[in-house]
């Protein structure tokens, strides 16, 4: 584990793991950091040598100025690390809100990514634009699930005091939209159990909901993959959105599985994108 300064001084985290060709790791979040990511990731560290850090204000990275908390800057940063490790070109694994990242270091630094592999990724995060192919992806119960759980929180949570406790009633509603199969909600609840306060999380979970890349896409040459699970309603629609709009884009979709596919069918799951990646030279 290692840290180094970013151009505006703040103080990242960061560790690797593995040997062999750069994979640089894009986690999700924003209430989250990437520690439990290796133990699911251990098949690629054969072939891979994995670049893992907590983004600015998250995790064992300090905190900035609540201006830089932007997925821009986040970017920027992991641009800065790469040059830091003196790593020319590299992989990127993205997954859930770090498919924003991955998408802007894209868009901003070319030159960086090999390819991209986004897992439950989207480029938009409008809800409008979401809105449509989310709903059909629902179906009509989870829908009514989706609706009450709104209300709960809505109801009790929404004027209190952020707590952990008020996070995991947001994560109950936004859940409705990711609903796993019975046999793996209870792998669910224990991942929702690292769920951490970041310093960044109120501002880039807002930031998010007003991102919009669809009309940048085009921009993005290296391949990509676009994973994801047919149960995880909100990321079917932004698979789509990415698919229209990345030139190089390979699709596959997880039948049956929802926002966090290697918890629930690990070996389909990295399988799918040990393949790509061996393929992206």
């Amino acid at each position: 584990m290692s840290e180094f300064v970013t151009s505006d001084g703040v103080k990242l985290h960061y560790e690797l793991r593995g040997q062999g060709r750069p994979l640089l790791v894009c986690q999700g979040g924003p209430n989250a950091t990437y520690r439990h990511l290796p133990e699911h990731l251990l098949e690629i560290e054969s072939d891979f040598r994995l670049v893992y850090s907590d983004y600015r204000g998250s995790g064992a990275s300090a905190s900035a100025p609540v201006e830089t908390y932007t997925v821009e800057r986040l970017a920027d940063d992991l641009d800065e690390l790469c040059i830091h490790l003196g790593l020319d070109r590299v992989d990127v694994l993205a997954h859930s809100m770090g498919g924003f990242v991955a998408l802007n270091l894209a868009l901003r630094h070319p030159s960086r990514c090999r390819s991209l592999a986004l897992l439950a990724a989207t480029p938009v995060g409008r809800i409008w634009k979401l809105a449509p192919v989310t709903a059909l992806a629902l179906g009509p119960l989870r829908i009514a699930k989706l609706l009450v759980r709104t209300l709960i929180y809505f109801g009790w949570w929404w004027w209190l005091r952020d707590s952990p406790e008020r996070t995991k009633a947001r994560y109950a509603m936004i859940m409705s939209m990711q609903e796993p199969r019975r046999r793996a909600q209870g792998l669910y609840r224990e991942e929702a159990q690292g769920f951490v306060l970041n310093d960044n999380a109120p501002v880039l979970e807002r930031a998010t909901y007003h991102t919009d890349l669809t009309s940048s896409l085009r921009e993005i040459r290296c391949p990509a993959l676009v994973l994801y699970g047919t149960r995880d309603a909100v990321f079917v629609a932004g698979a789509l959105f990415l698919a229209w709009g990345l030139p190089n884009a390979r699709v596959a979709p997880l039948r049956g599985l929802s926002h966090l596919p290697y918890l629930e069918d690990r070996p389909q799951t990295i399988g799918a994108i040990r393949a790509f990646l061996s393929e992206a030279c």
